[in-house]
């Protein structure tokens, strides 16, 4: 998918979830009008939610979820998972502790912020 987006025009309202590449942070940088958002909680917070979502492959203790997390989280090559150095290049970092609602309205004051209308 990113790689289409990049080869082609980008709308001002087009979002893509889950970068998690320093490699695809820098593509879609080369295209400019490109801001990215990092969003994060607590991992505590995002262990409770999948368990919520009550997934087969979610089924792990907090323990091997924060020692999977930590895999993902660094990096070198650019092409691999690293999701420390993709929030380090955010434009926004939001955090997702709360609700649904709360994350929303965070979006929205970015965006205006960013002089985006909602």
């Amino acid at each position: 998918m990113l790689r289409s987006l990049v080869g082609s025009e980008m709308c001002i309202r087009d979002s893509i979830e889950s970068i998690r590449t320093v490699g695809e942070v820098n593509a879609l940088r080369d295209k400019g009008g490109f801001t990215l958002f990092a969003v994060d909680a607590q991992p505590e917070v995002r262990y409770g939610r999948i368990l919520a979502r009550k997934s087969a492959t979610d089924e792990v203790s907090l323990d091997k979820f924060k020692a999977d997390e930590q895999l993902e989280m660094r990096s070198d090559d650019p092409n691999k998972q690293n999701l420390l150095g993709c929030m380090q290049l955010a434009d926004v970092r939001l955090c997702n502790d709360g609700g649904v609602d709360q994350l929303e309205a965070a979006v929205d004051q970015a965006m205006e912020a960013l002089g985006v209308s909602v």
